[in-house]
């Protein structure tokens, strides 16, 4: 390939789904843990020097006179995550509360794939005043795994925290994640992820009702 003139990445929405618990330990000292479903991945485009392009493809073949100008990639990965975190609850009133969280988490692959298009230039010679085009589409729904360069790891740790509020049965949560080992590795450089979320829940299991005003006898 020619040399790389530009390499922009933007991150990719998902959808997170599950099931945590709130295991007590001291007061207001809480273990959250749970099962989750999370989508990740990323989408990068990146750009090619096709200047000059007859004098840098002149001793090629014909058939073979192309250079890519740029490739779009597309990478979906969705892991099943299990968080561990210490929690912290600032009751308020009214089954009401602020919340704090940090911990690690263990992430496993669940599946995922990759597609991509790649746009390539040609021209037969310097009187042509165009440059023709083309588009190859690849897409791959067969990950590879292992632990060599160039394939995806099946299960990788990192750390979470997290902020949220309580209103008696339903709990909004913003979270960010980081990876500490990679998922992926290719030669030079590694992959890990990074997430920041905004999740809402509702406790399924009975929840202590809050009292008001004096007892009477």
């Amino acid at each position: 390939y020619p040399d790389t003139l530009e390499k922009s990445e933007t991150k990719k929405t998902g959808v997170v789904i599950g099931i945590v618990a709130n295991l007590p330990l001291k007061k207001n000292f809480f273990i959250r843990t749970g099962v989750i479903y999370s989508a990740k991945g990323s989408n990068w485009t990146q750009f090619y020097d096709s200047s000059n392009l007859y004098n840098r493809t002149k001793d090629v073949p014909a058939n073979k006179k192309k250079m890519p100008f740029l490739t779009n990639t597309k990478l979906n990965v969705n892991y099943i995550d299990i968080p561990l975190n210490l929690m912290y609850k600032l009751p308020f009133k009214n089954n009401s509360g602020l919340t704090l969280g940090i911990g690690p988490q263990a992430s496993i692959l669940y599946n995922g794939n990759t597609s991509s298009f790649t746009i390539h230039v040609s021209q037969d010679s310097l009187k042509e005043s165009s440059v023709r085009t083309d588009v190859k589409e690849t897409e791959n729904n067969d990950l590879p795994i292992g632990k060599a360069t160039k394939t995806y790891r099946v299960v990788h740790f990192g750390m979470n925290a997290f902020i949220g509020v309580e209103f008696n049965r339903v709990f909004f949560n913003l979270n960010y994640a980081k990876g500490l080992n990679e998922f992926y590795e290719e030669e030079g450089r590694k992959y890990k992820h990074q997430t920041l979320g905004l999740s809402m829940g509702i406790f399924l299991g009975q929840r202590p009702i809050a009292k008001s005003g004096k007892n009477k006898s």
